[in-house]
């Protein structure tokens, strides 16, 4: 590098560094809040960044010791059993990440912060070399820089959502320049490495970029390319392809086991409402987002300054900038806007699945760029490029204000204001640089590029200062507390969540627990595991694996469809998400079943606790601030392998409804895909429903299969005749929300259609979700549903409430509580009794028949069952996977599905039984092999090529 460059680079990084900072300070100090989101950031990457250290560090401690490889893959302690390759995708593939290893887990928030700076220097870098490639100055390089570190993608999606989604702005201008040069015939190095570590990265941001290569091939070759034909451009895009191709085979290792799994997981491929044009609102204020003023502008945010010079080099760029250059910004705009105004390309961007807009890391690359190649055209426009641009800005801040006030939203306003200031400061800038030195009429500007630099830097920030604080501000009740406070995260994951407490069983008394414990007790404990249940994520998801705690508690993107089939069939009513989930609904049948021996609650949650679970000890736990928790301990918690006497077929089990289906599962053994034994012995099902009424609030319509609600928090009240010792389920079939638009609304309000109804009417976007509450004697839970317009949508219509418990006062009401206005429709509702006592003989029984001791190891389970002479198969409640291999008395067995999540081995009906399962990730060897190939054949090319080249050189002197 030369001192040019180090110069150059040492400024970016002091100016970014600062501006970081400054921010970081800013949401300390001004809002008491960090840069980590609540929703993903947290659960996700400090879970699993702290997760990774300590495994770090225990397998490299493990080989320094000589003990051999221990780098588990499998952890125990992630809902009920979790590749945590796969589902870390992402976090342990990430080379920055290795850090955790000597990051003390204190200090994890901190150093997630740091990386993200790390990451945003990494992507200012890679920019500017992109434009260096191109040969702009390090003035128009620097602000192009500043441009693509604030633009929507990398300032939302990376920095204020998902900290490694800025790998892919580091990796995409780093992929462009390997293109460019492919095409100018030089080697493939850089796009053969920077793909590998993409595709290593992710695979889902991997598909999105290779769609936006295609694209940005075609625009090069049409735009670049002379001699222009099918098979000049069949030959540029097979040598752009074959580096691809052989970037996908050395990462293989990585994206494989993934792979796997997306094509596993249900809500890939999902079918949803696509529509075909977006509402009115949307196209209203997508340029609005553009500049900070819209409610979400994620990847569409780019600032004032970028959109007014991506407009001047659009509108006045030809014949002032390089020709090749204006082509290409101007197509490549074009095309980003038919893809923001078409749905379907968005959902093509994703798989063909929901509408996004995380390919808009593309849209911020290329409008940074017009910014950086655009400088020069600033005082070099005649009167009619002035009048044109001037017209469109101005038609533009008409649109903004009346967007904005129609909208009456501050953040909106703030938006249209800072757009016009925006607009007069550069104009102020562009009248400085036709000033003509000592009055003639000299070709110059009055100010240099550097100067002119300098000055735009100022509408840059103002707009990025602008848009931040109109977020942070104006929407201070909500947006702001979607990130955690500055002792949140620390308290969180040590303090008030379900880990710690489980943690500090073992340490129980009736003085209570002491918070300075050891972070691990119980979790230590691998012999006869179980689980521990919660009815609400108490502090943190995710938090169990980092303290080594197992849980029925999940949260990552990518999921064990089998887990979710089970779920789903059953109706667990938590959450719709896939790929989320927290306990099981308070079920005793399925509590028992999968080995939640400890169930936690708060004070204002312990209506929940289940029949059978009594407090241990004095039962209360007190943490930081006023909260209690309560930890319960039933004695019916099946071992996590335990034998059945009994099995049935899938068939029986499908022709159940939701409630039998559970009973069932304590009775027999539901083997799937494979025949059971021909008789089920002594199963009718004690559930069944019960008579009840119906009472409306005034607010509701009630109509065959459909509620039609006109305020929030209406209810509708189900009494029925109780029993003690019952579970009451409100079981609702076919669920589906409808938003009801403003004018519909009004109507149905008995109140006049005015044109601000009118206004509403057109800018309104129909809700994808519904909120209700379901409970009872005043204590609710809430679930929230989602239609096929929802990107959460998970295609769950079936639901099964935990309404009532019945202990020794008999239940006695149900109340289902509407709480967002609209349409509610249904197949079916009933109510269900469960009487517990037939639940716990059955758990008592299958109790009785194994004695089983399990110890779990890495990638392993070992269970040592006695007296077990009448079972037929050991079922086993870890999610099941083709990665399993399993012996019994050391005789290789086939590893059946069960249960549809969890796994059974055949047991030979002996009076002892060892019985032993291991695991390897699917993909995973193979991916090592096909890895091992294409390194193997990158250096066969390299020196292939480096042999034909010295050769040519030879023949040449």
């Amino acid at each position: 590098m030369n001192r040019s460059k180090l110069t150059y680079y040492v400024a970016l990084f002091f100016f970014i560094t600062f501006a970081f900072a400054a921010f970081v300070l800013y949401m300390r100090y001004f809002h008491g809040r960090t840069v980590l989101w609540k929703t993903d950031a947290l659960p996700l990457y400090l879970n699993f960044f702290i997760y990774e250290g300590e495994w770090l560090r225990e397998g490299f401690a493990s080989l320094a010791s000589g003990q051999g490889w221990a780098f588990p893959a499998y952890s125990f302690d992630m809902g009920y059993g979790a590749d945590m390759f796969v589902a870390m995708n992402g976090m342990v593939s990430d080379p920055l990440n290795l850090v955790s290893a000597i990051c003390p887990s204190r200090y994890a928030a901190h150093m997630l912060v740091l990386l993200i700076l790390v990451r945003l220097l990494l992507a200012s870098a890679a920019f500017s070399e992109y434009c260096f490639s191109k040969g702009l100055s390090r003035s128009q390089t620097f602000i192009g820089s500043i441009c693509y570190a604030t633009s929507g993608y990398v300032l939302f999606w990376g920095v204020l959502r998902h900290p490694g989604f800025l790998n892919v702005a580091i990796l995409f201008p780093l992929l462009l320049m390997g293109i460019d040069r492919v095409f100018d015939r030089k080697p493939a190095y850089l796009l053969v490495a920077s793909a590998a570590l993409l595709f290593g990265f992710s695979l889902y941001h991997s598909y999105m970029v290779c769609l936006v290569l295609v694209a940005y091939c075609l625009l090069k070759f049409c735009i670049e390319e002379d001699a222009k034909s099918l098979r000049a451009f069949g030959s540029f895009f097979v040598r752009v392809a074959g580096p691809l191709v052989l970037a996908g085979l050395i990462a293989a290792v990585l994206w494989l086991p993934v792979l796997l799994t997306m094509t596993q997981m249900g809500r890939i491929g999902l079918e949803r409402v696509i529509p075909v044009i977006d509402d009115f609102g949307y196209y209203l204020y997508l340029p609005l987002s553009w500049v900070g003023g819209c409610a979400a502008p994620r990847g569409a945010y780019i600032g004032p300054l970028p959109l007014v010079i991506l407009l001047t080099v659009v509108l006045a760029g030809r014949n002032r900038l390089a020709d090749k250059t204006w082509k290409f910004i101007t197509a490549a705009f074009i095309l980003c806007l038919v893809a923001m105004l078409v749905p379907a390309f968005g959902s093509a961007f994703n798989g063909f699945g929901y509408v996004t807009d995380r390919w808009m890391f593309a849209f911020g690359f290329l409008t940074s760029y017009s910014v950086a190649a655009g400088i020069p055209l600033i005082g070099k426009l005649r009167r009619k490029d002035y009048v044109g641009v001037a017209a469109v800005c101005l038609l533009l801040c008409a649109i903004f204000a009346a967007g904005a006030y129609g909208w009456k939203n501050p953040w909106a306003k703030q938006g249209a204001v800072c757009f016009v200031v925006v607009c007069v400061l550069v104009g102020c800038i562009v009248a400085c640089t036709r000033i003509k030195r000592g009055g003639n009429h000299a070709a110059h500007a009055g100010l240099s590029q550097r100067a002119v630099v300098v000055m735009l830097m100022v509408p840059l920030l103002v707009g990025t200062a602008s848009m931040l604080e109109g977020m942070f501000s104006s929407n201070k009740g909500d947006y702001v507390s979607e990130y955690m406070a500055l002792d949140e995260p620390w308290t969180e994951m040590h303090h008030e969540n379900v880990g710690r407490l489980v943690s500090n069983l073992d340490g129980m008394n009736s003085g209570g627990v002491s918070i300075d414990n050891d972070l691990r007790g119980l979790g230590d404990s691998q012999e006869n595991p179980s689980r521990v249940s919660t009815p609400v994520i108490y502090g943190m998801k995710n938090a169990t694996v980092a303290h080594g705690v197992m849980s029925d508690n999940f949260y990552s993107s990518f999921y064990n469809q089998y887990v979710d089939d089970f779920r789903t069939e059953l109706g667990v009513s938590d959450h719709f998400l896939n790929y989320s989930f927290t306990g099981v609904d308070s079920r005793f049948a399925l509590l028992s079943l999968t080995g939640s021996r400890y169930f936690i609650a708060s004070d204002y949650g312990a209506w929940r606790t289940p029949l059978t679970y009594r407090p241990v000890d004095t039962g209360s736990l007190v943490f930081e601030g006023d909260t209690r928790y309560t930890v319960s301990e039933t004695p019916y918690a099946l071992p996590l392998v335990v034998g059945f006497d009994e099995a049935a077929s899938e068939d029986t089990y499908r022709s159940l409804d939701m409630v039998q289906r559970q009973e069932l599962l304590l009775h027999a053994c539901v083997l799937n895909d494979c025949e059971a034994d021909p008789t089920l012995k002594d199963f009718a099902g004690e559930s069944h429903d019960v008579d009840f009424d119906i009472g409306l609030d005034d607010g509701i319509v009630m109509t065959d299969g459909e509620f039609t609600v006109s305020d929030n928090g209406l209810p509708v009240q189900f009494t029925f005749q109780g029993k003690p010792n019952c579970e009451y389920y409100l079981v609702i079939e076919g669920l589906d929300f409808e938003g009801i638009s403003p004018t519909e609304y009004a109507e149905m309000k008995g109140e006049s259609v005015t044109w601000e109804t009118r206004w509403k009417e057109w800018v309104w976007e129909a809700p994808s979700e519904g909120l209700i509450l379901v409970g009872s004697q005043g204590n609710t839970r809430e679930l929230r549903i989602a239609n096929a317009t929802s990107s959460a949508y998970g295609g769950k219509h079936d639901w099964v409430f935990m309404g009532a418990v019945s202990g020794d006062e008999p239940a006695s009401e149900i109340t289902l509580t509407f709480d967002a206005w609209g349409r509610y429709t249904f197949d079916s509702i009933r109510i269900v009794e469960q009487p517990v006592e037939p639940l716990v003989d059955q758990a008592e029984h299958v109790l009785s028949l194994s004695n089983p001791t399990i110890v779990l190891g890495n990638d392993a389970v070992w269970a040592k069952l006695d007296s077990c002479q009448e079972c037929k198969y050991a079922l086993v409640t870890v999610p099941y996977s083709e990665g399993w291999s399993a012996t019994v008395n050391g005789e290789p067995a086939e590893v059946l599905r069960a249960d549809t999540a969890f796994m059974a081995v055949a047991l030979p009906g002996d009076e002892h039984c060892d019985v032993e399962l291991h695991y390897v990730t699917p993909g995973l060897k193979a991916g090592a092999l096909i890895s091992i190939i294409g390194v193997t054949l990158a250096v066969v090319l390299t020196i292939r090529r480096r042999k034909t080249r010295r050769r040519i050189e030879h023949d040449s002197v």
